[in-house]
């Protein structure tokens, strides 16, 4: 997988950091060359493509990512088709966003009882007594 950071991809299409859905005709001859790099090794052929959709992924006015879908026939969105895949959208950034908070809670519990660890190896504290129980008199 190649990354390419938002940073350069934004100076390059200020729509994206906007948080609405870009519509490229003839992609080949719009866009930028460092971005024909990025779409070429997705897509094979920019010269195929006749119209490209770039949908960023936005979560609580935070862009996480972006889709972008590479049509070889021209086609016409209308509205509601547009509004539709931005919908889309919102609600895989809501999906996206999920699953990256339990990523980051169950790496920082991870390291909450690696902490703990090893306060009980300094300490010499077994770990069973780290689970202490009440048992009935």
């Amino acid at each position: 997988m190649i990354r390419y950071p938002f940073e350069s991809i934004d100076s390059m299409i200020p729509r994206l950091t906007e948080g609405k859905g870009l519509y490229i005709d003839s992609p080949e001859e719009r866009l930028p060359k460092e971005v024909q790099a990025l779409f070429s090794h997705l897509f094979g052929d920019l010269t195929t493509i006749r119209r490209l959709l770039l949908l960023p992924l936005m979560a609580r006015g935070e862009r996480i990512g972006f889709v972008a879908a590479a049509f070889g026939h021209p086609c016409d969105c209308d509205e509601e088709a547009k509004r539709t895949l931005e919908v889309l959208g919102e609600q895989s950034a809501a999906t996206l966003r999920a699953i990256i908070r339990i990523n980051e809670a169950e790496l920082r519990a991870m390291k909450l009882q690696t902490a703990s660890d090893v306060a009980r190896a300094a300490t010499g504290e077994p770990r069973s007594a780290s689970w202490r129980t009440c048992s009935p008199r």
